[in-house]
């Protein structure tokens, strides 16, 4: 009997430490659905760099000198130095007007 009495004893005093995280855990006012829209949405997950006028994906470095290439073979677009030489089929791009 001395056993019962003692696990039942710790039994509550466990359940009195976390009777107060349970009710404060979920209050009535603040829902799951709310707690969502709180949080910050992005339109855009892609990073853009504008270089003359031409939007490129990614983050590049932009001088004077950087110039947008279209490089064939699923590379795409990039921001290279002028005078940096392209494979074969690579052509920059100019301003859109």
């Amino acid at each position: 009997m001395k056993a019962i009495k003692t696990k039942l004893g710790v039994l509550v005093a466990c359940s009195c430490l976390l009777l107060p995280n349970a009710v404060s855990a979920a209050t009535a006012s603040a829902t799951a659905t709310d707690k969502a829209k709180d949080l910050p949405t992005y339109s855009n997950a892609v990073a853009q760099t504008k270089v003359n006028g031409i939007s490129v994906p990614g983050i590049y470095i932009v001088t004077k000198d950087s110039r947008v290439a279209l490089v064939p073979g699923g590379i795409g677009l990039v921001v290279v130095h002028k005078d940096i030489k392209l494979p074969a089929g690579s052509l920059y791009l100019s301003e859109i007007k």
